[in-house]
This record gives structure tokens, C-alpha cells and sequence, in this order.
């Protein structure tokens, strides 16, 4: 099993996705890492730590692969620009409440699978998220399973077209719940 134990100290990057052979994120990895914008959790990854991306100001938006059964106490406090948090995990567990920062659960959006809304509603900890979609496609999130392809004509999901004719400022997100138009946050197409 691998552990991921620190992000390398003084990385100014936006977005990071973690290495697939990864299977746990222990406590404090990310905390503080202010610059990052988007952390994407791989298929695998079981376990986030306590504390794991404390602090993260920058944060706005995670994927969470749906191999993941455990997030700590604490994992996206101080996370206070945190927008979208989407999971690809069909049978949600149950996560402390304090996972998130308090207004993160009346200010984020939660993007869950397809057909799993009423579950997450009824999820100790997941039903404190009082904005909560669901996927149009039934297809991963995260970026490596999922295989997505940009382009300035459309998203490809998994080699199949979702949309053609993609607007330059149209969101990612925009396109997976099925919106017309586009949010200020997310992935740039």
C-alpha cells in the first residue's frame, strides 16, 4: 500500500492530481498549500487523513474517485473558497460534520452519481450539503478514469461526445449536470 506523507513544501502549482499508485493521504499532506485551485483524488485512494488539505485557501473545487471509504476529521477545514465537491462513490459513507468548514455545507455545490441523490440526503455528515446534484451521465468524474477529452469543439467523456460546439467559458461542470449555462468556478473548456 502507499502512502502519500507530504506535498512537496514551497510547489506554487493550481492543480494537482494525485499519483494512481496511491492508495491512502495521510493527516497534514496539504495543509496550507494556498495556491492549489483543484486536487483530484484517483480511483484507489481509500483513505483521506485528518487535516489532510487544512487550510487549503485556494481551494475551489475536488474529485473524489469512488474507491474512496474514509475521509478524516478536519480533511477540508479552513477550505473557505471550496465551491464544487464532487464524488463518484455510489453508497456514500458516513463522514464526521466537521470534514467541512460549517459554511461550506450552505455555499458548495455536491455533485454525486447518478440516481445516488436521495442517499447522500439521508448520509450522516453528506446531508448537511444543502445544494446537492446529480451527474447526467452515469460515467466517472475524475479526470484519469474518466478519460475526458477538451477541446474547443466539444468534451468527449470516455470517448464518447457529450457536446459539441463547446463556448471557450462554458464550464466542465456546466455540461455534466446538464445546465445551459456555464458557472464562474470550475474547469475551462
Amino acid at each position: 500500500m502507499t502512502t502519500l506523507i507530504q506535498f512537496p513544501q514551497g510547489k506554487t502549482i493550481t492543480t494537482y492530481d494525485i499519483p494512481g499508485s496511491v492508495k491512502t493521504i495521510n493527516e497534514l499532506v496539504f495543509n496550507y498549500c494556498k495556491t492549489l485551485t483543484h486536487i483530484g483524488i484517483p480511483e484507489g485512494v481509500t483513505s483521506i487523513g485528518n487535516l489532510s488539505f487544512y487550510g487549503c485557501e485556494g481551494l475551489t473545487s475536488i474529485t473524489l474517485s469512488n474507491s474512496l471509504i474514509e475521509m478524516g476529521s478536519d480533511a477540508f477545514q479552513g477550505c473557505k473558497n471550496l465551491t464544487i465537491v464532487s464524488i463518484a462513490v455510489e453508497q456514500p459513507f458516513a463522514i464526521n460534520e466537521n470534514v467541512f468548514s460549517a459554511d461550506i455545507y450552505s455555499t458548495a455545490t455536491l455533485i454525486v452519481p447518478k440516481g445516488s441523490k436521495e442517499k447522500y440526503e439521508s448520509t450522516e455528515g453528506w446531508n448537511r450539503f444543502t445544494l446537492i446534484k446529480e451527474m447526467i451521465s452515469d460515467k466517472s468524474l475524475y479526470s484519469r478514469q474518466a478519460n475526458y477529452k477538451f477541446a474547443r469543439t466539444g468534451i468527449c467523456l470516455n470517448g464518447e461526445h457529450c457536446q459539441e460546439n463547446v463556448p471557450k467559458k462554458v464550464t466542465l461542470w456546466s455540461y455534466i449536470l446538464g445546465e445551459e449555462k456555464g458557472r464562474k468556478k470550475g474547469y475551462r473548456c
